[in-house]
C-alpha cells in the first residue's frame, strides 16, 4: 500500500471518533536518573473540545488541552491555574490533539510524516520540522482502530512513552467532563 494511501486510512479511521475514553501508563525516562518516572490515569478525548488528562497515580492531577493551550484542574473541574497558555501551549495542546486524530493537516505543521503497516495495524513515524528539532528526535505513534502508544525521543536523552489501555468510544461526553470553570 502506498503511504500517502496508508497515512489517509489511517487518519480517516481515527477521525470517525467523536469521544475517545482511555486508560493511560506513561514512563518517562530521564538520562539523569537510574530508574523511569511512571503516572497513570484516564482521558477524554473530544474532538470538538480537546483533550482531559486525568493523572491518577502517583498524584492526582487533571490537565485541560484545548485551542486555549493546557489548564490545570482540580477533582471538581474548577481551574487552578494556566499550565501555560499563549502560543507555545496552543501548539503542544494542538499536537496531542492530532495525534489523537491522526488530523495529517495539522501534524503536517510540526512534523514529517511517514507510515509503514496497514489500517489494521499501523506505525507513523513523525521527524520534526526545523521549528521542534532542538527538542525531539522524533515521535513514534502506533496503533489500529485507536492510537495504543505514543512515544516521544527528546534531543537531550530523555524518552516519554504513553499507552492507552481499554480505549472505548462514547456517542456524547458526561456532564462532569469538560465542564471548567474558574474559582470565584
Amino acid at each position: 500500500m502506498a503511504e500517502d494511501t496508508l497515512l489517509a486510512k489511517i487518519a480517516a479511521g481515527l477521525s470517525r471518533s467523536a469521544v475517545l475514553r482511555a486508560q493511560f501508563i506513561q514512563t518517562k525516562t530521564v538520562a539523569a536518573l537510574t530508574r523511569p518516572l511512571e503516572s497513570s490515569g484516564q482521558l477524554v478525548y473530544a474532538r470538538e473540545r480537546g483533550i482531559l488528562w486525568k493523572i491518577e497515580r502517583p498524584y492526582r492531577v487533571s490537565y485541560l488541552l484545548d485551542d486555549v493551550g493546557v489548564t490545570e484542574l482540580d477533582a471538581n473541574g474548577v481551574v487552578v491555574a494556566s499550565a501555560g497558555q499563549g502560543p507555545s501551549w496552543q501548539h503542544v495542546s494542538r499536537i496531542f490533539r492530532a495525534l489523537f486524530a491522526a488530523d495529517l493537516q495539522a501534524l503536517d505543521q510540526y512534523f514529517v510524516a511517514t507510515a509503514r503497516g496497514d489500517p489494521a495495524r499501523w506505525e507513523i513515524a513523525l521527524a520534526p520540522r526545523p521549528a521542534l528539532k532542538r527538542i525531539f528526535q522524533n515521535v513514534q505513534v502506533r496503533g489500529g482502530r485507536f492510537v495504543d502508544q505514543v512515544s516521544f525521543a527528546e534531543t537531550n536523552g530523555d524518552t516519554l512513552v504513553i499507552r492507552f489501555i481499554n480505549l472505548r468510544e462514547a456517542s456524547a461526553l458526561d456532564p462532569s467532563e469538560f465542564g471548567a470553570r474558574r474559582r470565584e
